[in-house]
Formats: structure tokens, C-alpha cells, sequence
């Protein structure tokens, strides 16, 4: 199965947020320090979303953002482009992708 986005939208893979501490204790997302942006990989873009972002970029966007759904039993979000903060770049200035 392939999703594709439609219009302005752009679906994206979240990054985990899972963290464990040195004893192997999983600290739940809940528990950490709230930090409102997340990360995420652009898995497709649709035909009126903006020009610079690309399916495989790495970006960041609000938690709150979009919609979630569930593909292949990972989150995904389904995201207006304008809902998109940045994409993530190296020290080079190279967009990173996954």
C-alpha cells in the first residue's frame, strides 16, 4: 500500500520519542520536558504543497499539528504545509534526509 498526499498536504513518519535512561528504564513522552516541536520524514507531498519540501527531508513541526494516523503500525502525520517549521539542514547547509 502507498499513501499519497492531495493538494496542500504532506504526509510525514514521526520520529520516536522514547527515551531510556542508563538502567534501561523507558521514560514515557509524557514524563519528559513538554518541547511543543517534533520531527518527522516527508513520506509524499502533494501537488499544491510548497515547492520546497520533498519527499525523504527531514522537518519539524508542531506536536499538535495535522492529524495522526497510523500506517504499517507507525505514526504519521497528515500536515498542511504551511503547519511545516523547517527542514532540518547539515552544518554544510545540505538538507538532511533519511
Amino acid at each position: 500500500m502507498k499513501i499519497v498526499a492531495i493538494e496542500d498536504k504532506v504526509i510525514v513518519e514521526v520520529a520516536a520519542k522514547e527515551e531510556k535512561t542508563e538502567s534501561g528504564l523507558i521514560i514515557p513522552e509524557v514524563a519528559q520536558n513538554p518541547v511543543p516541536q517534533t520531527y518527522g520524514k516527508v513520506i509524499s507531498v502533494g501537488t499544491k504543497a510548497d515547492e520546497n519540501i520533498k519527499e525523504g527531508d527531514l522537518i519539524m513541526f508542531h506536536e499538535r499539528g495535522g492529524m495522526d494516523i497510523f500506517i504499517n503500525r507507525k505514526v504519521h502525520k497528515v500536515l498542511k504545509s504551511d503547519e511545516i517549521y523547517a527542514a532540518i539542514k547539515d552544518a554544510e547547509g545540505t538538507l538532511i534526509s533519511f
